[in-house]
C-alpha cells in the first residue's frame, strides 16, 4: 500500500520534571495553551529543564530526576508513522519542511537532522525542503508528581507551510491514499494538484483538520473543490474544472540545495527549489488552472467498496468539527451527497463517522494503563482506521457498510487508548 503525506514536520518533546510549577510561570500566557515562543526561549527553556545541556543547546541527557524524550511529531507525520508500524508493507512518504537554524544553512539543524534519522526508522521516506528557519518543536511538560502531561509550549517556525514545489506529482497520483493536513489546504497550486491526483489518477484523499485554524482551511477546500464540483465544470468541456486564480509572490524561492556529500547515506531528499508551475497558462499573475476531472478506479482493489465510493475522509475531534459546522458544513447532508466521510472523534465519548447520509457511532477503549499524555492520541485513531480501511484481512467474506465502519472506529479506539499511555505519539508499543 502506497501512502503519499503532505504535512508538518516538527520534534515532539516531552520533559517529566519536579520543576514545571517553576516553568509554567515562566511560560505564563492567561492560561492560553500552547504557550508559542520563538526559537531563542524554547532552548533557554530546555537549558532550564535538563541540566547538561549538549552542542547547540539541545540536551544530551536529562539532569537527576528528569525525564527526557523526543519524538518526531506533526499531525501528518504522526498519522505516517503508524501506519508504518501497523502495516509493514505500507510505503509511506512524506513531503514537509524543515529548517537550517540560519539564515545562509543549506542543511539541517540538529532537530531537523534528528526528524530525518527518526522519521527513517519508523520506515517512512522523508522529502523535504530546507527552509531558513528553525525546525518547529512542541514540548509537552509534565510534574513528576502529577498523573498526566499539564501543558506545552510550542515553537512552530519552520512548522507551517509546504511550498507546491516540495510535494512529489507522481507519488500523490500513485497513492492509495494523500494524507494531508488541514493547515495546507488554502494554497491554489497546492490545493489544484490534490484535485488533479483525485480526478483523474483517483487518489483518495484523507485530510486530518489537526487545529481549529485547520478546520476552516479544510471547510473552505470542501465548499470549493468537493462540493461545487460540478458547478466549476465547464459547459463545453464536461471533463475539465477550472479555477481562476491571482499568484502570490510567495511562490518565488531559493535555488536548489541538497546535504553535503558527508550526509548521502542518508535515504532523503531535501532541497530547496523555485516552484514548479503546474499550468502552461500562467504567464503573467492571473489565470486559469485546469485540471481534467475523468475519475479513475486504480486504487479501488485496496479497498471495500465503502472506501472507493467515498474517497475523501476527514478526520476531527470535536473542537474541530465545530468549526466545519460553523462554516457550512452538514456531516449528514454532505456525506449523503458527496463523496465524503467524516470521522469525528470525542475523546472519550467514543466516536462518531457520517457516511452515506447515516451517522454510525462506538464507544471509546479503556486504557490497561494510567493516561500520561495525549500527545497525537487522534492521529493514531485516524492512522489505524485507514490501516484497518486497507486491511484485506478484515474483508473476508461480504460485510455490510456499519460493519466495515465499526471495524475501523474500533481499530482507532483501541490505538488511540494504547498511545495515550506513553510519553508523546510513541506508535511502538501498538506492536510491542
Amino acid at each position: 500500500m502506497l501512502i503519499y503525506g503532505i504535512g508538518r514536520a516538527l520534534v515532539d518533546y516531552y520533559i517529566e520534571t519536579s520543576a514545571a510549577d517553576i516553568i509554567k510561570t515562566y511560560l505564563s500566557s492567561g492560561g492560553q495553551i500552547p504557550v508559542h515562543i520563538d526559537g531563542a526561549a524554547f532552548n533557554r527553556l530546555l537549558s532550564f529543564v535538563c541540566k547538561n545541556a549538549g552542542t547547540n543547546g539541545l540536551p544530551s541527557s536529562a539532569g537527576t530526576g528528569t525525564i527526557f524524550i523526543r519524538e518526531p511529531g506533526g499531525t501528518c507525520v504522526n498519522i505516517l508513522k503508524t501506519m508504518a508500524i501497523l502495516n509493514r508493507h505500507i510505503h509511506a512518504t512524506l513531503s514537509g519542511t524543515i529548517g537550517s537554524g540560519s539564515s545562509t544553512g543549506k542543511q539541517p539543524d540538529p532537530d531537523g537532522f534528528f526528524f530525518i534519522e527518526s522519521l527513517q526508522n519508523y520506515g517512512v521516506i522523508p522529502h523535504l525542503e530546507i527552509i531558513q528557519k528553525n525546525t518547529g518543536r512542541c514540548m509537552v511538560i509534565k510534574n513528576s508528581g502529577s498523573h498526566s502531561a499539564e501543558f506545552a509550549a510550542a515553537s512552530p517556525e519552520a512548522a507551517s507551510d509546504i511550498r507546491p514545489a516540495t510535494i512529489l506529482p507522481d507519488k500523490l497520483n500513485e497513492a492509495d491514499w494523500c494524507i494531508i493536513e488541514g493547515m495546507q489546504l488554502g494554497n491554489l497550486c497546492i490545493d489544484t494538484m490534490l484535485m488533479q491526483a483525485y480526478r483523474k489518477h483517483g487518489t483518495p484523499l484523507a485530510i486530518a483538520c489537526g487545529t481549529p485554524a485547520g478546520a476552516a482551511s479544510t471547510a473552505k477546500f470542501l465548499h470549493q473543490y468537493i462540493f461545487t464540483r460540478q458547478e466549476n465544470m465547464s459547459p463545453t468541456e464536461p471533463d475539465v474544472a477550472r479555477y481562476n486564480f491571482t499568484r502570490s509572490a510567495k511562490n518565488n524561492y531559493p535555488g536548489k540545495n541538497t546535504l553535503p556529500e558527508s550526509k548521502t547515506n542518508l535515504r532523503v531528499s531535501i532541497f530547496c527549489n523555485t516552484a514548479e508551475e503546474i499550468s502552461e497558462n500562467t504567464g503573467d499573475n492571473t489565470g486559469t488552472i485546469a485540471v481534467k476531472t475523468t475519475p479513475q478506479t486504480s486504487h479501488a482493489e485496496a479497498f471495500p467498496p465503502i472506501f472507493t465510493e467515498s474517497p475523501v475522509i476527514v478526520f476531527a475531534n470535536d473542537a474541530e468539527a465545530r468549526i466545519l459546522e460553523q462554516k457550512g458544513i452538514s456531516f449528514t447532508e454532505y456525506s449523503a451527497a458527496q463523496y465524503v466521510l467524516f470521522v469525528i472523534t470525542h475523546g472519550c465519548g467514543g466516536s462518531t463517522v457520517y457516511c452515506q447520509g447515516n451517522r454510525f457511532t462506538a464507544p471509546a477503549a479503556s486504557p490497561e494503563h494510567p493516561v500520561i499524555d495525549t500527545t497525537g492520541a487522534g492521529d493514531v485513531f485516524a492512522a489505524a482506521f485507514l490501516t484497518a480501511a486497507g486491511d484485506r484481512k478484515q474483508q473476508a467474506g461480504t460485510l455490510t457498510v456499519p460493519e466495515h465502519l465499526h471495524r475501523c472506529l474500533a481499530a482507532g479506539a483501541a490505538a488511540a487508548a494504547q498511545i495515550i499511555t506513553v510519553p508523546l505519539c510513541s506508535p511502538g508499543i501498538l506492536v510491542s
